[in-house]
């Protein structure tokens, strides 16, 4: 009879676990819905990097995948580029690949990526701040629910929305610290396979500012975590096992896209700017106060991207976090050190530690966003802040300090915003009517979170009552800062303000009914639209592919041909064409070459070729091109001389050529493009890009997935049966 009510209520129990983290994920998503209704009810539209490089890649790949082809080639790029061998660049990464297979990537599904990360940073920052928190009670369920909706919700979210792989990595980091910590604590290993899939996953669809810093913050994370009995070599020597064991999973899991990065390495080029353009600067983390202040930073002095800078995790946030430091919390020092650790490194060029990490690994020296790193001192923060207001919120005495340090700081707030206008007179009045609006949100929020903690404190039976009230302080903290920023970075139009504008409402209709006419609208075997007369040559045109977004790195050899007088003078010569005018390395030197403007549009050259004689009096070639699909081409060439046949799509490892059924060989044509000698008479010539290192690494990718899939099953049937044995 015992055993039977024990197993009663232990499963009583575990339904209660699941019943209120499914609540605080409704929440979540209702937040979702809440603050991001004008993008989800199609009203409005997403703008910047998330419309003008992200959809319309994932637009292309959709396309590509939907007509059963893997998109590992974009011909519209330039002269082409193998996007699959790109970092950040989502086309493996989960939720995008499942809205391309099936919705075929539109633009809500831009709007419902973001709201689902949204939702996956703040359920997994919940679960991650409610690890960290001794009782499992209701206060602490408010707490990490408060502490995951101020993540979520931040400043770095808002912000950033335009950046979605900022978005992913900023998502997943709450899992990776909390994967490894259960890790760690339970040294059962599906939780270690678990960490390493969410930092896969960040680095599969995110971006690199992010998960590099993640890799380096998880170091000391993995020895602060390591059970403390063992001597301290032993604990680092554990914890590097860990660590060691968590990179090769991480890798695996990333394999898909790792893998063909680092093979081709040798041959990319960094675009865009230095990082140091884009450090943080002192004066930025008034943005933590001042939503307004990331639009009005180059006012105020030298500025980085308007998406960089905010700071803002909640008034709430920086109250609590002003009692850390008086506290007795568990891992508050080792916390605080990363926190400064990664404070010190977001200043860029500004501060000495990133400096050194600048000047001794290479890697960052491709970085561009060094302010990236407020989202670890965000999350350390908030983790800081949650446990002590566990503490605080088990004290009257303790609570009536704080709720009185809320007061004061009202009235300083309130005093600051009626000063402003003298201490700020030579700026705009926008500029600081704005920030008197800032400053008098904050100050309200303070008296307000002033008043319900001592209505917890002076109700002490019922603070359960009051907790809830508490939190919907939390969301009232969250919508100013939203309000505040959103049309900064989200929206062209604010949605709170109701002032859409009749010309804003037809430019969003407009642009759906675009979005409905080309999505899956490609018709491959149309491609040719017209034909050239000189040299018979072929101009392959087809309707989607300027839909090419940008990449931030390309192949050297393509950016150096680029910038020649050979590419410039070029300008105009179609996509497919044959030539037996042809130079080799041992007629001309390649660099002076390239800077000939008397070269010929049409003569190439090869570094190891056939010897080609050229006729002047031959009659033109002819050619047909059956299909021009990105790493997918066929041409028929009835060539009455010998020659050339040359594509201009970049050389790249992975490219196959196969000549009237028999495989050829590629050749590298102005150190740049594919090509190929054919003999006099009728060819049938196919192109095909299949790179062996995408399908190694994707194998790989695929076998981790397997083995993580059975062990989870395995370890889900253990739990069962030991919790009914008990």
């Amino acid at each position: 009879m015992n055993k039977v009510k024990k197993v009663k209520t232990m499963n009583t129990d575990s339904l209660d676990f699941i019943k209120k983290n499914v609540i605080i994920l409704a929440i979540y998503i209702g937040l979702a819905i809440f603050f991001n209704y004008g993008i989800l009810t199609k009203q409005n539209l997403m703008k910047w990097d998330i419309m003008d490089a992200y959809y319309p890649l994932c637009m292309s790949s959709a396309d590509l995948l939907r007509n059963g082809r893997l998109p590992l080639w974009n011909a519209a790029f330039l002269f082409g580029s193998p996007v699959y061998i790109m970092l950040g660049i989502p086309f493996w990464y989960p939720t995008t690949l499942l809205f391309e297979l099936t919705a075929g990537y539109s633009l809500i599904c831009v709007a419902v990526e973001y709201c689902i990360h949204v939702v996956i940073a703040c359920f997994g920052m919940f679960l991650l701040t409610k690890d960290h928190l001794d009782q499992d009670e209701l206060k602490n369920y408010a707490i990490a629910g408060i502490a995951g909706a101020f993540y979520g919700y931040s400043g770095l979210f808002i912000s950033n929305a335009e950046h979605i792989m900022i978005i992913v990595s900023a998502a997943w980091l709450p899992w990776i610290l909390y994967f490894v910590r259960r890790y760690l604590g339970t040294k059962k290993h599906i939780f270690l396979m678990s960490a390493a899939l969410c930092m896969g996953l960040s680095i599969l669809g995110g971006y690199p500012e992010i998960w590099i810093a993640t890799l380096i913050i998880l170091v000391p994370y993995f020895v602060i975590h390591t059970k403390k009995e063992s001597r301290f070599y032993k604990r680092v020597l554990m914890a590097g096992a860990a660590y060691f064991f968590f990179g090769l999973e991480t890798l695996a899991v990333s394999a898909i896209s790792v893998i063909p990065f680092l093979l081709s390495s040798r041959y990319l080029e960094r675009l865009g700017t230095a990082s140091v353009l884009n450090s943080y600067r002192m004066p930025m983390i008034l943005s933590a106060i001042l939503p307004h202040y990331s639009m009005y930073a180059e006012v105020m002095g030298p500025t980085i991207d308007i998406s960089m800078i905010s700071m803002y995790m909640g008034i709430l946030t920086l109250v609590i976090f002003g009692w850390v430091f008086t506290l007795r919390l568990k891992n508050k020092i080792p916390y605080l050190g990363i926190c400064l650790f990664a404070f010190l490194m977001m200043f860029g060029e500004h501060s000495f530690l990133h400096s050194l990490f600048y000047h001794y690994f290479p890697l960052f020296k491709t970085l561009r966003f060094p302010s990236l790193w407020r989202c670890v001192v965000t999350v350390f923060i908030l983790l800081l802040a949650a446990e002590a207001l566990e503490l605080l919120l088990e004290d009257k005495r303790k609570l009536g300090r704080i709720a009185a340090s809320c007061g004061c700081g009202g009235v300083v707030f309130f005093l600051a915003g009626a000063a402003l206008p003298h201490l700020m007179k030579d700026y705009e009045y926008s500029l600081v009517n704005d920030f008197q609006g800032d400053l008098a949100a904050d100050a309200s929020l303070l008296f307000l979170y002033a008043v319900v903690l001592v209505m917890i404190g002076s109700n002490w039976k019922k603070k359960q009552y009051y907790l809830s009230v508490l939190c919907i302080m939390a969301v009232l903290d969250l919508f100013l800062c939203q309000k505040d920023l959103y049309d900064a970075t989200v929206v062209r139009y604010s949605q709170w303000s109701g002032e859409q504008t009749v010309e804003m409402k037809e430019a969003a209709a407009a642009w759906y009914m675009l979005d409905r006419e080309r999505t899956h609208s490609i018709d491959y075997s149309d491609a040719v639209r017209s034909k050239s007369g000189l040299n018979s040559t072929a101009i392959v045109i087809n309707h989607t592919l300027d839909e090419e977004g940008y990449l931030s790195v390309q192949l050297d050899y393509v950016q150096k041909y680029r910038g020649s007088r050979h590419c410039a003078n070029s300008y105009g010569v179609p996509e497919v064409y044959i030539t037996d005018d042809v130079v080799g390395g041992s007629e001309v030197d390649f660099g002076q070459w390239l800077q000939d403007e008397t070269v010929s549009p049409y003569q190439i050259y090869v570094e190891d070729g056939y010897p080609v004689e050229r006729k002047e009096d031959a009659p033109p070639a002819q050619i047909r091109i059956d299909y021009f699909i990105s790493g997918d081409i066929s041409v028929e060439a009835s060539m009455n001389t010998e020659g050339y046949l040359v594509i201009q799509q970049a050389y790249y490892p992975g490219w196959k050529v196969c000549i009237d059924g028999e495989e050829g060989e590629i050749v590298k044509i102005n150190n740049t493009f594919i090509g190929v000698y054919l003999t006099e008479g009728t060819h049938q010539v196919s192109f095909l890009f299949r790179p062996i290192d995408f399908y190694v690494g994707a194998s790989i990718t695929a076998a981790f997935l397997i083995l993580f899939i059975v062990i989870a099953a395995r370890e889900a049937v253990c739990f069962k049966r030991n919790k009914h044995r008990s």
